[in-house]
């Protein structure tokens, strides 16, 4: 329903950095990021992508805790991104990211604060703050790579780090279900 409604933005954006990983230097990686075709490697996170979260959604105890880590995955995913908009430069000059501008810090503080609330409302503690170690793990190697191969972020840049977050955060409630 989430890539229904968002025109699979995030997932597209996780396929188009995944395939940019073949360039060698800026120019390319971007130029391989915008082609609106989709590589052997997009194909594949995207295929892992998917995997990967409808398993832990499906190992997830009940329907409640499920929906719970749907909607907290949600939140703090896309509540992260306004402060990767902010504390990282644009890598290019034009873009989806460099068109929604960037945000300012009250902006940054209020989206992550409503991401967090929901994560630790919806989600038993240890899960919470397991989604968030897994989480800032992957989006920290995803963003010191855009910034030293692309010396910033861009649009896809940031949907990948959208779906690395869910990824954690429905990871994460499937471990606590599994030892619960």
């Amino acid at each position: 329903v989430q890539a229904v409604i968002t025109g699979a933005l995030h997932e597209d954006g996780l396929a188009d950095v995944i395939d940019g990983l073949g360039g060698y230097e800026k120019t390319k990686i971007l130029e391989i990021m915008r082609d609106s075709r989709v590589g052997s490697y997009g194909v594949l996170a995207l295929i892992f992508s998917v995997g990967i979260r409808a398993t832990a959604l499906a190992s997830v105890a009940g329907p409640g805790i499920a929906w719970g880590a749907l909607i907290a995955a949600a939140c703090i995913s896309r509540g992260v991104l306004p402060m990767i908009m902010y504390a990282m430069p644009a890598a290019r000059a034009d873009g989806l990211s460099v068109n929604a501008g960037q945000p300012s810090l009250k902006g940054v503080a209020i989206a992550l604060a409503l991401g967090v609330i929901f994560l630790f409302v919806l989600l038993p503690l240890s899960a919470a703050l397991m989604g968030i170690v897994i989480g800032a793990s992957l989006v920290g190697v995803l963003v010191y790579w855009a910034q030293r191969r692309l010396g910033g972020q861009t649009g896809d840049v940031l949907g990948a780090a959208q779906q690395l977050i869910e990824i954690a955060v429905l990871v994460a409630a499937a471990g606590w279900s599994a030892s619960y």
